[in-house]
């Protein structure tokens, strides 16, 4: 992999890490730290959401509806970033329960619209907080600054991932 003319052990030197990783320890991978990260932040959101009879399936998709009510489904699938079929299935529970309901158009019947119901909406009140709580028991041992680096951190991180998905081969 060469950055900017440079080879990764080029790279590595001029950063002063290690040029040699392979079969990085899990405690140096970044994919591994954040699965588990990622794992403690649902673990959490899930204990507080089940009181509520909602489960982290159906999460994201009420979050993307309390910023935007009414999106066809395949939008709010792509927002989400999960297959079909998972969105379906929180979906169906979110209609289930009185959250959501769905319209199909008239104009062309693969074309389906999520709309929150007044339950749906209120619901917003009750648990959109405990994002918030997380986030902050998650950083009670860091600063302000700290937490302003670590969201740089993240968003380059991001930005070279994407670079790689979208190069060809």
């Amino acid at each position: 992999m060469s950055q900017k003319g440079k080879t990764t052990t080029d790279a590595s030197e001029a950063s002063g890490k290690d040029s040699k990783k392979y079969g990085l320890a899990t405690e140096e991978s970044i994919a591994f730290l954040m699965k588990g990260l990622s794992r403690e932040f649902a673990k959490a959101l899930e204990r507080r959401l089940s009181a509520h009879n909602i489960n982290i399936g159906m999460w994201d998709p009420l979050r993307f509806l309390w910023k935007e009510d009414g999106q066809f489904q395949h939008e709010l699938q792509k927002k989400v970033g999960v297959a079909q079929p998972t969105l379906v299935t929180a979906l169906d529970r979110l209609e289930k329960r009185g959250f959501i309901t769905r319209r199909r158009s008239e104009k062309d019947k693969r074309h389906v619209t999520i709309f929150l119901t007044a339950a749906g909406k209120s619901l917003e009140k009750e648990i959109l907080h405990y994002a918030d709580e997380i986030q902050d028991i998650a950083e009670q041992n860091m600063t302000a600054n700290e937490h302003s680096t670590l969201l740089k951190l993240f968003q380059k991180l991001h930005e070279s991932l994407e670079e790689d998905s979208n190069q060809k081969g």
